[in-house]
């Protein structure tokens, strides 16, 4: 169910988008809030050829119009203004291919990285888990996980019986997770663990797919998320820092780093501490492009 203060950011995101963008083609009049191509939806300075196999080969179809079940053609998700598949684009994509230049959370000297990162979990799932932006280095990896208006939205806790192998060991498998994440899914799964605004239960998902390939490996869950620049008014975005907070507290002590920001917190560190030129101006169209007010 949407809620009013989603629609209104909804809004505020799609109004932006034609302050910077001016030239964007709009959809109308059935989808009028979202774009007719997809790349319109790029900052400048990021370009199709930073994105566009990522995301076409990603399960998510993220740049593929859909067909619904009643026959009615809908919007890719990335020709939407509050895409968070864009956000993460828009935010790493000229670092796609300079990964010397990409700093994440003090760590440099990145060799690869990816959008729509697909990874295995060992399990015989319909949909493995992708990873918005994955970065790999000799020192370890790090998964990213973006979030933009998806807080305000309602979140299923669902688990199938294929995840309790690897998290409670059952068909006669070990288990392969560490004890505070298995902690975690079974608080989630009993419903002793709730929350409202954070996705709990996609990032135990992510943390699966993590281990299960990269267990031998230093590793990293990024989950980076918006908030508007009216944060005071909007007690729903604190709520859901609140409860990131609460989650990272109960995984902390693990191998795998489970670390959170905002992505105004991110721009603020590449803004002080980037080595790259060109830095300074892509930091700036970010915050001309996301912040804003609902």
């Amino acid at each position: 169910m949407t809620t009013n203060l989603e629609e209104r950011a909804k809004r505020a995101a799609a109004e932006r988008l034609r302050q910077v963008n001016g030239d964007a083609i709009w959809r109308s009049p059935r989808y009028p809030d979202h774009l007719e191509n997809w790349w319109d939806n790029l900052l400048e300075g990021v370009t199709r050829a930073d994105c566009e196999e990522d995301l076409g080969t990603g399960a998510g179809a993220e740049t593929r119009d859909r067909k619904h079940r009643s026959g009615v053609t809908m919007p890719a998700k990335f020709c939407a203004p509050h895409s968070s598949s864009a956000l993460a684009v828009n935010t790493f994509g000229p670092f796609r291919h300079q990964t010397a230049y990409l700093r994440l959370k003090g760590h440099t000297g990145f060799t690869n990285a990816r959008f729509e990162y697909p990874c295995d979990n060992g399990l015989r799932t319909q949909y493995l888990p992708h990873f918005d932006f994955f970065a790999d280095s000799p020192d370890g990896v790090i998964a990213v996980e973006s979030k933009f208006l998806e807080p305000l939205g309602n979140h299923k806790v669902e688990f199938k019986p294929l995840y309790d192998g690897p998290f409670r060991g059952s068909g006669g498998r070990a288990i392969e997770v560490e004890e505070p994440w298995r902690a975690v899914f079974e608080a989630l799964k009993s419903g002793a663990l709730r929350y409202k605004h954070l996705d709990a239960a996609q990032l135990v998902k992510h943390y699966l797919g993590l281990i299960h390939n990269f267990g031998e490996r230093p590793r990293a869950l990024l989950y980076l998320f918006w908030e508007p620049d009216d944060l005071s008014r909007t007690p729903e975005f604190a709520k859901h820092r609140n409860e990131a907070e609460d989650f990272a507290k109960r995984v902390e002590d693990c191998d795998t780093c489970f670390t959170l920001a905002s992505y105004a917190e991110l721009w603020h560190d590449w803004g002080t501490t980037s080595t790259w030129p060109g830095m300074p101006a892509h930091v700036a169209r970010l915050r001309e492009r996301y912040s804003f007010s609902i």
